[in-house]
């Protein structure tokens, strides 16, 4: 995934000898096209390699998408011994947000394990989780985890829990979390 080239705004197979008929790539352009200039995917089989992209390279906020591969950074820590997923943090005002989730409905002062929020990060999509482990976490591990994986656009700052993201640097995480 890391070494493969893709041409910029052109649906690009790789690694088969698939052929796009002309009806259905006519009908992906104008389907990418009619949402403008921040359009990409990145389709990639497990199994073989094959992969079809557009703009795979091209940045987008992550948004929520961050919670599965900073859960996974988590998880590699937790594996490691370096964490401990039973270990207690607490809910606090600075942690609030708005958005998805159920911690938010807490009291402050509520703790959970490190665990529990891991699980409410990735099951409710939950901001507040995610916040409170990208505080507890920090980045260096994940900002590490991501490069050794070669997704460094999915580097974070410790200022900001949400980050960027890329499709094939999504895709080198799933790939990951598959394997």
């Amino acid at each position: 995934i890391r070494s493969k080239v893709y041409t910029p705004n052109t649906i690009t197979v790789l690694d088969s000898d698939f052929k796009i008929s002309a009806e259905l790539e006519a009908k992906l352009y104008e389907t990418l096209n009619s949402y403008g200039a921040s359009s990409s995917f990145y389709i990639v089989s497990l199994d073989d390699g094959m992969s079809i992209g557009y703009n795979v390279d091209k940045r987008y906020q992550t948004a929520s998408s961050i919670k599965a591969p900073f859960a996974l950074s988590i998880q590699r820590e937790i594996a490691k011994g370096n964490i401990d997923g039973n270990m207690l943090l607490t809910y606090q005002e600075r942690h609030h947000s708005i958005g998805s989730g159920v911690v938010k409905n807490s009291q402050f002062g509520t703790q959970f394990t490190v665990n529990e929020l891991i699980k409410y990060s990735l099951h409710e999509s939950d901001n507040v989780a995610h916040i409170m482990l990208h505080n507890y976490l920090g980045v260096r591990v994940h900002n590490q985890h991501m490069n050794n994986l070669g997704a460094g656009v999915l580097a974070l700052s410790p200022s900001s829990p949400w980050g960027f993201i890329t499709p094939r640097s999504s895709a080198l995480v799933w790939q990951d979390i598959y394997n």
